[in-house]
């Protein structure tokens, strides 16, 4: 059985007692919706596995279209035995979206536990959309044992810009975010999505923004989604100039601070280059394009995680062919 959800208590209430990552929030719908995008969030009930899973809808080429699930779709089950149900809630929500005209549905699964393996024969791994390795930090010990975990030079550093009298400040200001984004994107050869994108996400009341100043002047903001148990580190952008004031580990700090204060349980610095040392400490590859902030965020020596990755799984064959061709010519 397929259902629509567009009441927003239900959906996150659902989604929360699955654990789902924040890109499944009714919040984060509402922010693509701002943006122009179509958005759906389904719930499929099969037997004692419910399936939740906020699309997003694609266009393709003539009027063909495609289905993007971001860290998802998410399941809650009681049973012990995950793939009960599983593979006919995922069947079900495949079904729907062909007769929705989707060519392919795009997942990026949290887990691959509830997926069969003549569902797993179909997927197709491509290349990352989100991040799939990030590192959580617990909250649950108390400042001054979490600040005491963190690295030595990211004690020091964090020490050392409280020493320079900075002003942490958590009002809202797309314009001081912006000006230190552009100029972040054009240090880290980054590129950005349009202003209105960054501006309806940070303007949104599930984003916290906290900026660090040196009496007037923006050193760096970071913008944060909680949702859930967990508070993710959204964006970060920093000026350059005055890196000598520390100010990006200040403003971490700050935030985790907040995040404890306001009752989460975790701290999602959301995207680090994948751990490449085999099971080992972790370790990534310096050219890796996220090595500069996995550099910087591995000091707070928070726990790494990986999900499985992102893939495409056909549900119109021939035509995912020809996207893909023509995906290839046009690289």
């Amino acid at each position: 059985m397929i259902k629509i959800i567009t009441d927003k208590n239900e959906w996150n209430k659902l989604a929360n007692s699955a654990s789902a990552n924040f890109l499944q929030s009714f919040e984060w719908g509402e922010i693509l919706e701002s943006i122009g995008q179509k958005v759906e969030r389904l719930l499929v009930e099969e037997g004692e596995v419910k399936l939740l899973a906020q699309v997003v809808y694609k266009n393709l080429f003539l009027g063909f279209k495609y289905a993007q699930i971001h860290k998802g779709p998410v399941f809650h089950c009681h049973s012990d035995r995950p793939s009960q149900g599983a593979e006919e809630s995922l069947n079900g929500l495949f079904n729907y979206l062909h007769e929705k005209g989707c060519v392919f549905v795009r997942l990026e699964p949290t887990i691959l536990d509830f997926f069969s393996s003549n569902i797993k024969k179909r997927m197709k791994l491509i290349t990352d959309i989100n991040p799939p390795a990030t590192m959580i930090l617990d909250l649950i010990k108390n400042e001054d044992e979490i600040l005491k975990s963190f690295h030595p030079k990211t004690r020091y550093n964090i020490n050392l810009a409280q020493r320079k009298n900075l002003i942490v400040s958590r009002a809202k200001n797309f314009k001081v975010f912006w000006d230190l984004f552009k100029k972040t994107g054009e240090r880290d050869n980054f590129i950005l999505h349009p202003e209105s994108t960054y501006h309806v996400a940070v303007s949104h009341p599930a984003v916290t923004q906290i900026t660090i100043f040196d009496n007037d002047v923006a050193l760096a903001s970071v913008c944060l989604f909680g949702f859930g148990e967990t508070i993710y580190y959204l964006y970060g952008a920093s000026d350059h100039e005055y890196r000598q004031l520390m100010a990006p580990y200040l403003a971490q700090w700050e935030a985790i601070k907040f995040a404890k204060s306001t009752g989460y349980k975790f701290y999602d610095f959301f995207g680090v280059a994948p751990n490449v040392s085999n099971g080992g400490a972790y370790q990534y590859d310096p050219t890796h394009r996220y090595a500069g902030v996995s550099r910087f965020k591995v000091g707070f020596n928070a726990t790494y995680h990986e999900d499985p990755g992102t893939f495409d799984l056909p549900l119109r064959s021939t035509i995912y062919l020809i996207y893909c061709l023509i995906r290839r010519l046009r690289c």
